[in-house]
């Protein structure tokens, strides 16, 4: 827990369990722990990507209504 607190965004829950999940798996034959972090970070690009689009979209469409209101 000393890590979590001073490095939340390196030593969280889910690089841990990552990263444990790996190292296990990595002991079996013609796996690619490599392979597995090069899409968790395409896949984690993606999905942070997404969400921020959809906070962007949520605001142009919130603006948009509120300033449609405004004109009644």
């Amino acid at each position: 827990m000393l890590f979590k607190d001073a490095i939340p965004h390196v030593f969280n829950s889910y690089a841990f369990m990552f990263f444990l999940v790996s190292a296990i798996a990595a002991k079996e034959p013609g796996q690619s722990p490599l392979v597995w972090m090069g899409v968790e970070l395409v896949v984690g690009a993606v999905f942070i990507a997404g969400i921020l689009s959809i906070n962007k979209i949520v605001t142009a469409v919130v603006r948009d209504e509120g300033e449609g209101h405004g004109e009644k």
